[in-house]
C-alpha cells in the first residue's frame, strides 16, 4: 500500500477494491483524503546508503517511531526500484506506515515543505549509522549458530533484477542449505525465458511464486536455523511459526547466497560513515 501512496501517488487503503467495483464508490477515510497524506514528521537521514540492505533498516527503525504517521525522509540519494521496495516493506513492517514521502521522488512531495503543506513537522527524527546498526542487531538476535539449514530471499518478491545477481552468484555451483527464492508470477515466467530458473535449479534452489514462508505457515525439514535478506520476513517468520523455536540470520543478498553454498553464516554488520 505505501507502493501505491506515495511512488505512484494513487490513493488506497486496506480496504481492497470490490465495494468499489460493485458499487461505484468508495469510503471517503484514510488515504483518499488529502489531510492524511500530509507529512507529519521529518526523517533526517543521515547516514551515507549505498544499498538495498541499507534502506531495508532505515524503514525498519523509522516504521517503530512513527507507527501510522507520514514520515517525510531527507538525506536520501534518489532511490532505486529495489531499495524502495525494501523502504515500503519495512516501514509497514516495525510500523503501519501507508504513506510517506522523499522530496522530488513521491508526485505530491517536489519539496519539503509541500510535503508537509506548509506545517511544521511534529518531530524531527535522525537516523544514522548507530540506529542503522541497532536495527540490524535486533533482526539478528536469534541466530544462535553459524550452521544454516534454510536461506530465503525473495520478500517482497525478487524482480527480475534481483534474480539475474542471484542467478549469477549461483552458477557453477551448488548448494549445501536448502534455498528457495520467490517471485510473482509474471516475473516467474520471465526468469525462466532468461535462464535464471534453470541456474538456480541447478545450483540446488528452487525458485517459487506467488507466496513465502510465511503466509505457508511451514518451512522446509529439519529446519532450526534460517537466513534471509528481508526485515520483514526475518521479523514475521517468528511469530508466524510460533510455537516452534528458529534462529534466523538477516543480512545482505551475498551473504544469504553464502550461506546457502556454504551452509554457514558468514554474514556481518558492514555499516559506517
Amino acid at each position: 500500500m505505501p507502493w501505491c501512496n506515495a511512488i505512484l501517488g494513487a490513493r488506497t487503503n486496506l480496504d481492497g477494491c470490490f465495494a468499489a467495483a460493485y458499487v461505484g464508490k468508495i469510503p471517503e477515510y484514510g488515504m483518499h483524503l488529502d489531510e492524511n497524506r500530509v507529512g507529519t514528521h521529518l526523517v533526517k537521514v543521515d547516514a551515507k546508503l549505498r544499498r538495498p540492505m541499507d534502506y531495508d533498516l532505515v524503514g525498519f527503525h523509522v516504521g517503530d517511531l512513527v507507527g501510522m504517521d507520514v514520515p517525510v525522509f531527507t538525506g536520501l540519494p534518489t532511490p532505486s526500484v529495489n531499495e524502495l521496495i525494501k523502504l515500503n516493506s519495512a516501514l509497514n513492517t516495525t510500523g503501519a506506515v501507508w504513506m510517506y514521502h522523499i522530496p522530488g521522488v513521491t508526485p505530491e512531495g517536489p519539496t519539503v515543505e509541500a510535503a508537509f503543506k506548509g506545517e511544521a513537522p511534529t518531530e524531527t527524527l535522525h537516523v544514522g549509522w548507530e540506529e542503522l546498526k541497532g536495527a540490524y542487531d535486533t533482526l539478528n538476535q536469534t541466530g544462535s549458530t553459524e550452521a544454516v539449514d534454510f536461506v530465503f530471499i525473495g520478500c517482497p518478491h525478487c524482480t527480475l533484477d534481483q534474480l539475474r545477481e542471484v542467478s549469477t552468484m549461483l552458477e557453477g555451483r551448488r548448494c549445501r542449505a536448502t534455498l528457495w527464492i520467490m517471485t510473482n508470477p509474471w516475473t516467474f515466467r520471465l526468469a525462466e525465458f532468461m535462464g535464471y530458473r534453470a541456474t538456480i535449479k541447478q545450483a540446488g534452489g528452487i525458485l517459487l511464486s506467488g507466496t513465502c514462508p510465511g503466509l505457508m505457515g511451514c518451512l522446509p525439514p529439519n529446519t532450526e536455523v534460517m537466513a534471509t535478506n528481508s526485515a520483514k520476513q526475518g521479523y514475521y517468520i517468528h511469530g508466524l511459526v510460533y510455537p516452534r523455536e528458529l534462529g534466523v540470520w538477516y543480512g545482505t543478498t551475498k551473504d544469504c547466497v553464502q550461506a546457502a553454498l556454504t551452509g554457514q553464516w558468514r554474514g556481518a554488520w558492514q555499516g559506517g560513515a
